[in-house]
């Protein structure tokens, strides 16, 4: 439409996320559609990040004509480019949900149960481990202690209890055997076929199950979560030797960092310079394609 172009043209990463779609070669999987007897003509053209595909015209939007306009690329790959990882270097972003992200040391690699492989750049492919359950869990317990709260007459603003969980001294790197163990899986992770068995909390004794102590465990599971999908060994053996943090989590809830330095224990761990931010990765991506 702003182009006015004759077909619709779409990149190689967000073709990724529509299906049927061979990373591998960059194209649609037409034998496959074929097959089923769908209308592969009505399908994108696939081109390259980066790609110009037309200029303005008629003033779409408002906006003068002749202004250049680049294929979309996928939001995830932008917001993980606008860190400005590099090839030793995992993102792992946490926000609603949880992802980790890295370049594979290998162009042989191959994808696993939680392990995926999506279109980044030219021929490099990013590998890209996402678990459904990450900031959503926290702002459940959140929502729970407020709940337990109104209970017993004591009003209080999630907000407050935000400010409270953030503000709680980290503890020492707790001894498993003697801390509570949270199973944080309010949601069923994706292409697993185990039953939903919901989240679990076991090995609760009298002296461990103080607030800081319980939230500190449940700030642990997440990453022991994103950890039993994607485990350190697995990291280091595609030349991953920092992770770099980012997402709103670990800007509101700094004893998150501390969970993924005691899970992660092999590898450096620090938050990103700069705030994830899907737009400024864009710009980066066009620049370097």
């Amino acid at each position: 439409m702003m182009c006015d172009l004759p077909e619709v043209v779409m990149s190689h990463q967000n073709a990724a996320s529509w299906g049927y779609f061979d990373i591998s070669s960059c194209s649609w999987q037409t034998d496959v559609l074929e097959e089923a007897g769908f209308p592969t003509s009505l399908l994108p053209k696939l081109v390259s990040v980066g790609t110009e595909v037309g200029r303005t015209v008629g003033s779409v939007l408002g906006l003068p004509d002749d202004i250049p306009v680049y294929v979309a690329a996928g939001d995830s790959q932008c917001s993980v480019l606008s860190t400005q990882f590099d090839s030793h270097q995992a993102v792992l972003n946490i926000g609603t949900s949880c992802q980790l992200s890295f370049l594979p040391s290998s162009k042989s690699f191959m994808e696993s149960t939680h392990i995926q492989s999506w279109p980044y750049k030219a021929t490099k492919p990013l590998c890209v481990v996402a678990s459904m359950n990450g900031g959503n869990a926290l702002a459940s317990f959140t929502r729970m202690l407020k709940s337990w709260l109104q209970e017993l007459d004591v009003e209080v603003s999630e907000d407050t209890i935000w400010s409270k969980l953030s503000s709680m001294t980290v503890l020492e790197s707790a001894d498993t055997n003697n801390s509570v163990i949270i199973n944080p899986h309010l949601l069923k992770e994706r292409a697993t076929s185990t039953p939903e068995t919901g989240a679990s909390v076991t090995n609760i004794l009298s002296h461990n199950i103080s607030l800081p102590s319980v939230y500190q465990q449940l700030c642990v599971g997440l990453i022991r979560n994103i950890h039993e999908m994607c485990p350190a060994a697995y990291l280091l053996d595609n030349s991953i030797s920092e992770i770099i943090c980012t997402g709103s989590v670990f800007i509101r809830q700094p004893f998150m960092l501390s969970a993924v330095e005691q899970v992660y224990k092999n590898l450096k761990v620090s938050v990103s310079k700069t705030e994830i931010n899907a737009a400024f990765g864009s710009i980066l991506m066009t620049e370097e394609e």
